[in-house]
């Protein structure tokens, strides 16, 4: 079937229904601090109460010790998937309460103890729990215990089969050449969502010394970001994803291609095959302890930290890289998402609805690869929208050219806006039309984007980081979309 490069809803139309567009399956992964009523971290164990860490697929831990980790599993819709991890934190919080514990509400973390006070999570003592740890030892190793503090939304999401073979991907191969093009048109357009959904603006000074090394790291791989990177104090929208693209200086000499599985998989291999000048010089061993797996640029498919990742349906002890080899892709990861604090469980029916209309989008999009040049254009775009996205006058790297970063997002978004209407055809709702109607209200007023909000408030009330995130731990679920009032 002849595929257009550049889709209209006119040929959309003719191969499918609006049921089939809206068609899926959704899940949320949700990772959040535990901490004490008055906002410091809290130090205790992983409570009891919710099992093996290896074993319970629902409650679970990131990083560290406090922080845990919510995930639902794949649901019918979005609305469903919120729902499931509504009730997960629903019971997270009943335990936390009767311990005196809150879930921390922002992406950056509260104030933090000294690096080594902050709790690296533990297992059993088993094989695979031994390799979990020491895998979390050679992250804080690598790059410190508080950058791996920060905590976000992670969205997971497959296409329909059956949208998938009305649009003329009907093996294996079409299937994974589908989820490459819409991975590429992602991360052209990514920094839309990072504008949209940024809600980490600001740090406690505890952490200025992890956000100066990140900013630096950033001006050293992008050249493009010198001019602008220091307006993070006065117009960041999320300083939690300005890391993603550059974990280490080495992604910017050997990207991953995003062109298709074999490249994907062959460039993953490739960091986790080539040894790293600058980890080589931790060791293996420290104190008599090991300090990393190993000392490549990955230590394993894990550490890859990008805005979006492929996966694949894994068996037991498998990586995903190998299902994929086997299988092909399973399902898209996108990790871009801030901690919303104005939203009882962190991210909102209409920002999960919009991004279901944007990988749309991106499905339909063109189907082109991404170069070199083009992908360190990529890159600055979602650095500056990261940490300049404020500045009414960003102007962002569009064909060769520099472009105000609103002029760009308005007919993005009319184009999302006339898909939206299309998926709602034959329902009696509006619901994914709202959802990019809204992103056009904050467009024309960005005061009203999360970051706008939690900035002004924090200036307004002359509120730091930590006493700003404290508010929302005494208020009721109801009454959070207030607090900044």
């Amino acid at each position: 079937m002849n595929k257009p490069s550049l889709y209209d809803l006119d040929w959309v139309s003719q191969r499918t229904v609006p049921a089939m567009l809206r068609s899926g399956a959704f899940g949320i992964e949700r990772e959040a601090l535990r901490v004490k009523p008055d906002g410091s971290l809290a130090l205790t164990p992983h409570p009891a109460e919710f099992g093996d860490k290896l074993e319970n697929d629902r409650i679970t831990v990131d990083f560290s010790e406090s922080q845990l980790e919510m995930i639902t599993p794949p649901c019918a819709s979005v609305d469903e998937a919120l729902g499931a991890l509504r009730g997960i934190q629903a019971e997270v919080e009943q335990v936390l309460d009767a311990r005196g514990e809150r879930l921390w509400p922002l992406s950056m973390p509260t104030c933090l103890p000294e690096e080594s006070r902050i709790p690296i999570a533990r297992f059993a003592d088993t094989p695979e729990g031994r390799m979990r740890e020491l895998y979390r030892v050679g992250l804080a190793n690598r790059y410190g215990r508080r950058m791996q503090m920060i905590s976000g939304i992670h969205f997971n999401f497959s296409f329909s089969r059956e949208l998938l073979a009305a649009l003329g991907y009907t093996d294996r191969h079409g299937v994974d050449a589908a989820y490459f093009r819409m991975a590429r048109n992602f991360l052209r357009q990514r920094w839309l969502l990072v504008w949209l959904t940024g809600a980490s603006p600001a740090a406690d000074e505890s952490f200025s010394g992890v956000v100066r090394q990140q900013v630096q790291t950033v001006k050293a791989c992008c050249r493009g970001c010198k001019a602008f990177i220091d307006e993070h104090e006065q117009h960041a929208t999320s300083l939690r994803v300005s890391r993603y693209g550059y974990a280490d200086t080495a992604f910017s000499d050997m990207p991953v291609s995003f062109n298709s599985l074999a490249e994907y998989s062959h460039d993953i291999r490739a960091l986790m095959a080539t040894p790293s000048d600058k980890f080589q010089k931790l060791g293996l061993m420290a104190n008599g302890l090991p300090s990393q797996i190993n000392d490549r640029v990955l230590q394993s498919e894990s550490e890859f930290y990008a805005a979006i990742r492929l996966k694949g349906r894994i068996r037991k002890g498998e990586g995903h890289l190998d299902a994929m080899d086997r299988d092909g892709v399973y399902y898209a990861e996108v990790r871009i998402l801030d901690l919303n604090p104005f939203a009882p469980e962190a991210i909102d029916l209409d920002t999960l609805r919009f991004i279901q209309v944007l990988m749309l989008d991106c499905l339909l999009g063109q189907d082109t690869p991404i170069g070199p040049e083009e992908w360190a254009l990529l890159q600055e775009n979602h650095h500056r929208v990261a940490l300049s996205g404020r500045n009414p006058s960003l102007p962002l790297c569009a064909d060769d050219s520099r472009t105000g970063m609103r002029e760009l997002a308005e007919p993005m978004l009319q184009r999302l806006l006339a898909l939206a209407r299309r998926m709602d055809a034959g329902s009696d709702r509006q619901d994914f039309e709202h959802a990019v109607d809204l992103a056009l209200q904050r467009l024309a007023n960005p005061a009203t984007l999360p970051s706008a909000r939690i900035w002004d408030a924090m200036q307004i009330n002359h509120l730091g980081h930590v006493a700003y995130g404290t508010r929302f731990l005494q208020a009721a679920p109801t009454c959070l979309s207030t607090v900044a009032a």
